[in-house]
């Protein structure tokens, strides 16, 4: 359990300096960050109350939150970070944790 916490806060880090890095495209023919940027923010705040609480219910919405993401973040500078949690999707099982 502890090397999925681990993992976990890994994607945070990785997740904020993406966020940090990235901008708004200047070309108004380009999707922008927009979505992304709100979306990785509702990642970042669900994956740091998981990590301070981790139960079932934080759990889910860490995930409900990277599902989100996932599908609402389809601009090309997000590949690596949407890759990144498809494998964390793919490898979480929250039923091991306790219920609130």
């Amino acid at each position: 359990m502890k090397t999925k916490k681990l993992y976990l806060l890994v994607l945070l880090v990785s997740s904020v300096f993406i966020l940090n890095t990235c901008s708004k495209n200047d070309n108004d023919n380009e999707p922008t960050t927009d979505n992304c940027e709100v979306l990785i923010d509702a990642v970042s705040n669900a994956v740091i109350t998981y990590s301070n609480n981790p139960t079932r219910e934080t759990c889910e919405n860490a995930v409900d939150a990277i599902s989100d993401f996932y599908e609402g973040c389809t601009a090309a500078e997000w590949a690596a970070q949407r890759d990144e949690y498809e494998q964390w999707l793919d490898d979480v099982d929250c039923s091991e944790f306790p219920s609130e």
